[in-house]
């Protein structure tokens, strides 16, 4: 499977379906960007965004009522409302890319978002789910303002970790969430650079290793206020930088 399609296709697709995005699923993220997408476009082109869709075999007519072809119902059902859903989020000095896998059939789906458009590729081994992540973790803390967000969800646990490395050594911030209950634990650790931290912390960051400290950083203040501020800060900058690719993939779609 390996395809591109566009936002605004799949949120109509889902409409059809009778559809509402879940609270863990790739769609519930992009609904604020796929809402600014729609009401700054034409009306005449939403009115033929049906006729577009029938043209590439999306739609179908059932018992005079157009409804999303049966060969893509499934990956509808699993993109509004996923089993599990992975996100990675890699920002870099160029630019911020978000990525997610989504269960399908029993394997991955590896969805690309960038402007717009979701670029689709699997199926995918869990393994190979677990090496893409791996790599982008591994980028994030071999230089300074590389950070790395990885966000494991399922219905009943949401595991969010967040990593970069700065002078100081590896940062790391770790959060568990069980939705509804709105009972969460954060986790908040600098690190240092040792090879066996670095290890250490990707292993946390991709899902391999509970959030806990190696033995070598169970001693002396755990609780660095540096390293909180250092994270902080972070949080505080990838909540901006949210904002700003909302703005930027819509201007980008429309212009």
């Amino acid at each position: 499977m390996n395809f591109t399609f566009s936002y605004l296709a799949a949120q109509r697709l889902g409409e059809l379906a009778g559809l509402e995005p879940s609270m863990i699923s790739p769609m519930h993220d992009l609904a604020p960007t796929i809402a600014e997408i729609w009401n700054g476009i034409d009306g005449d082109i939403l009115g033929r965004l049906d006729d577009i869709l029938a043209g590439q075999k999306l739609i179908c007519i059932d018992d005079g009522a157009a409804k999303p072809a049966s060969g893509i119902r499934g990956f509808l059902g699993a993109l509004f409302a996923p089993e599990k859903c992975i996100q990675s989020r890699l920002h870099e000095p160029d630019g911020c890319s978000d990525t997610y896998f989504i269960l399908y059939d029993g394997a991955w789906l590896r969805l690309d978002a960038v402007r717009g458009q979701f670029t689709v590729n699997g199926p995918l081994s869990e393994r190979a789910v677990k090496l893409c992540l791996r790599a982008d973790a591994e980028t994030a803390l071999s230089g300074e303002n590389i950070r790395f967000l990885a966000e494991t969800r399922e219905p009943e646990l949401i595991r969010s970790a967040a990593i970069f490395a700065d002078e100081a050594g590896y940062q790391f911030f770790g959060d568990t969430l069980i939705p509804g209950k709105r009972s969460h634990k954060t986790y908040v650790h600098p690190f240092a650079k040792t090879e066996e931290n670095r290890k250490w912390v990707v292993d946390m960051a991709v899902g391999d290793r509970e959030f806990v400290l190696p033995e070598s950083e169970r001693s002396g203040d755990t609780g660095s206020r540096k390293g909180h501020s250092a994270l902080k800060g972070f949080l505080v900058a990838l909540a901006v930088d949210l904002a700003a690719a909302v703005i930027i993939s819509v201007l980008r779609v429309l212009l």
